[in-house]
């Protein structure tokens, strides 16, 4: 399964999950930014490839915690290679109101720092329909 959050045309990110002995695992991940510099314009495409640590797993307990390690390259910029490490915390159960539709949700917030070519650090809330395992709503680009 392949979740996309597009944050701007300018913009997105995506993870891809697999289903493991009833968990839900994040194998890798990528991000695509355009910088319009007046007279220049730059994309770059960076991919993750993260060690298989479970996304969400089959039993949850709210405030659980979930380590991940994931390293990156990117393509035309070359910025050597980044490490991202962090953990997801399961925060609970909530009820999103989609286009006028109460969607069940999981909810876990994710705090990571970069490493290497790139230094920062992001923290993101993420909810996951319970009904269809997607990613429903996202923020919190990388600073």
């Amino acid at each position: 399964m392949l979740g996309r959050l597009d944050y701007s045309d300018s913009h997105w990110q995506n993870a891809t999950f697999c289903a493991r002995d009833g968990n839900l695992v994040e194998v890798a991940r990528a991000g695509w930014y355009r910088w319009n510099l007046v007279a220049l314009s730059i994309a770059d495409t960076g991919t993750f490839r993260c060690s298989p640590d479970t996304a969400i797993p089959a039993v949850l307990h709210v405030g659980q915690r979930f380590p991940f390690a994931c390293s990156r390259t990117s393509s035309p910029i070359k910025t050597g290679v980044v490490i991202m490490k962090g953990t997801n915390r399961y925060v609970g159960a909530q009820t999103l109101r989609i286009g006028g539709t109460d969607l069940p949700t999981l909810h876990f917030r994710e705090v990571s720092t970069l490493s290497g070519g790139q230094r920062g650090s992001n923290v993101s809330d993420m909810w996951f329909s319970t009904v269809n395992g997607h990613r429903s709503r996202g923020h919190g680009p990388p600073r």
